[in-house]
């Protein structure tokens, strides 16, 4: 199927863009009022590769978002959302409760992120999967790392992370990936043990 973005007009440029992710509902209180007040609340959708999506089809990018949603009015609505910015929501998969357990509301580039695989073990299956496909087909990847220590550990992340590398053209970020001193001894460390998350550019330069 031929995509097509209106920002566009008739003329595609050629240049698509695809992201996988899990994409989430916030409720929000209008004007600043405190949840326990709120007799009302403003959804909205989002994520960090749904983000990347619409961004880059306000920008006039074909774009086009992957995930699994349930198949209820909020699963249509987030879907609807999408669609409603011109991101293409073709390959969107609608399930039900028994099909996924946890029933979550969640020539081209790919952008993935840290956070699809750090949701479960099979989620990082199918990351590694993308890559290596994309990879095989000449695809540009870009990957950002976005650790989330609520979903796993520092040393998971970078340990997977590190794994994605190989696939990866553009990288966002310098965590959390590894810098072994030595690729064949990693009791030797990384260069980056002992600098903090966000480093200083003078930290940074010691490093690169």
């Amino acid at each position: 199927m031929e995509h097509f973005n209106p920002i566009l007009g008739s003329e595609p440029n050629g240049q698509k863009f695809i992201t996988c992710g899990e994409i989430m509902l916030r409720l929000t209180p209008p004007n600043y009022e405190k949840i326990r007040m709120a007799s009302a609340f403003e959804a909205s959708y989002g994520g960090s590769e749904a983000n990347i999506a619409l961004a880059l089809a306000t920008l006039g990018v074909d774009s086009t978002f992957f995930s699994v949603v349930p198949n209820n009015s909020l699963g249509k609505s987030a879907v609807r959302w999408l669609r409603s910015n011109d991101v293409h929501c073709t390959p969107m998969i609608l399930t039900e409760p028994d099909e996924t357990p946890s029933n979550r509301l969640g020539t081209y580039y790919l952008h993935l992120s840290g956070i699809t695989p750090a949701l479960a073990p099979n989620c990082r299956s199918l990351i590694l999967d993308m890559l290596k496909v994309a990879k095989k087909k000449g695809l540009t990847v870009s990957f950002d790392g976005n650790f989330r220590s609520t979903l796993w550990t520092w040393e998971e992340a970078r340990d997977f992370c590190t794994e994605c590398l190989p696939y990866v053209d553009v990288l966002l970020g310098i965590e959390p990936y590894h810098l072994w001193k030595d690729d064949n001894d990693h009791s030797k460390c990384d260069w980056k043990d002992g600098v903090p998350l966000q480093p200083s550019y003078e930290q940074q330069d010691e490093i690169f």
